[in-house]
């Protein structure tokens, strides 16, 4: 190359270093600048707001931690105008560790120059983001008493669930902490609110109203009690659950009337089968397993009630029973009355125009008639006895017979 093209050269690259850098870079790196510098203020932010929660919390008597509000700089919003930068976010806010995390909005203004906060505001919000008008730290302390609260409601739940015939576990309360209403008067501190319940795993979520009692000197609950939200009953089902529950009633109703009338009773519509508790619902392959407890009489005439368990399994996609089962209660009181030692049976065993007849049965011992049936008394050895194979009635004894069976 001539010494003219190298001077040209070396004056084409002066050139280029020395060209204007484009505005787009420039853009860019203030940008980053900016950034960077809005970061730093939000740690400034991050610690008055720090501060402040920790010394609102120490006013109110919540002995909290150093950090009272758990703030992820990275995830706030930083807006500038003017000369100031506005930091806004939601952070967990837990003063106690007696108490669960709540949400709580903050909004703090950082002078950009100098870099001092102006102002730091910070309120509780509902999960949907709507601000709560008690203040953070009140519905703290209003959340120590009704955490306390909460676990004798548990307990209240799941004693209506044992009363019920209910095992599968999963009753619990969940009382809503804004709704509480606190007011102390000397050593008592009485709370009131509102939440959700269920009585177990298979049971939907439930509305209900709670009251309780603190004792302030004894630091726990004197008294708590719950109620359902008006127009509910107790223990709701789910759709799937509550057509089980009502196809295995009616079926194991059946199956009590089709037991009797296999014992000999000829009146098998006038059974009475009463199924009060409803004991679990489980999923079982294909079906949904029931199981619980009721009582039945063989005429509404009885004074006594027989106790028994049941159990069923409904098929939710066929919508239908395929099976279901009841057994007597060991040691229940029988139909008449009496103490039973084990299993109890009844028959109808009846004498028409004076003859012999003899009624099959299973029998252990401890026979005895509960209900007349005919114009003429039936008295043992006279017009009946029993082995145990079963009973034998002639002279007219028509009876309904109770027996312990084998």
């Amino acid at each position: 190359m001539s010494h003219r093209g190298v001077a040209i050269a070396v004056l084409v690259a002066l050139c280029v270093c020395l060209a204007p850098e484009p505005a787009a870079a420039q853009a860019s790196r203030d940008r980053a600048a900016r950034e960077a510098e809005n970061y730093e203020l939000a740690l400034e932010c991050r610690g008055a707001l720090w501060k402040r929660t920790f010394d609102d919390a120490t006013a109110a008597g919540l002995n909290p931690g150093a950090i009272a509000i758990d703030v992820d700089t990275s995830k706030t919003t930083k807006t500038r105008d003017g000369g100031s930068l506005l930091v806004a976010g939601v952070g967990d806010y837990r003063p106690s560790h007696e108490v669960q995390a709540l949400p709580v909005r903050f909004e703090c203004v950082v002078d950009i120059a100098s870099k001092q906060v102006r102002e730091v505001v910070y309120e509780a919000v509902d999960n949907d983001g709507n601000p709560i008008a008690t203040p953070p730290t009140g519905i703290v302390r209003h959340a120590r008493y009704v955490e306390a609260c909460r676990s004798e409601i548990d307990s209240r739940i799941h004693s209506d669930a044992v009363d019920r015939g209910l095992s599968s576990g999963g009753s619990e309360s969940k009382p809503d902490v804004a709704s509480a209403t606190v007011s102390t008067r000397g050593a008592t501190t009485e709370i009131a609110g509102s939440g959700r319940f269920r009585l177990t795993r298979d049971y939907d979520w439930q509305g209900m109203t709670f009251t309780c009692r603190y004792d302030e000197k004894k630091k726990r609950v004197s008294r708590v009690s719950y109620r359902v939200d008006e127009g509910m009953s107790l223990g709701a089902l789910s759709l799937e659950r509550s057509r089980a529950l009502a196809a295995c009633r009616i079926a194991v109703r059946d199956a009590v009337a089709d037991d009797a009338e296999e014992r000999g009773y000829r009146w098998a519509r006038r059974v009475v089968v009463k199924l009060e508790k409803v004991g679990d619902i489980v999923e079982q392959g294909q079906a949904l397993e029931v199981t619980g407890s009721g009582w039945f009489k063989s005429d509404n005439r009885h004074d006594q009630s027989t106790p028994i368990t049941y159990a069923c399994w409904y098929e939710p996609e066929r919508d239908r029973v395929v099976k279901a089962t009841f057994a007597q209660e060991e040691g229940a009181r029988t139909p008449s009355g009496e103490i039973a030692s084990g299993k109890t049976g009844t028959l109808v065993c009846e004498s028409r125009y004076n003859e012999n007849r003899v009624c099959p049965a299973q029998i252990r011992g401890n026979v005895r008639v509960i209900r007349e049936m005919g114009r003429t008394k039936c008295e043992a050895y006279k017009n009946w006895i029993y082995s145990l194979s079963g009973i034998t009635v002639w002279g007219g004894c028509r009876a309904e017979f109770e027996f312990d069976a084998r």
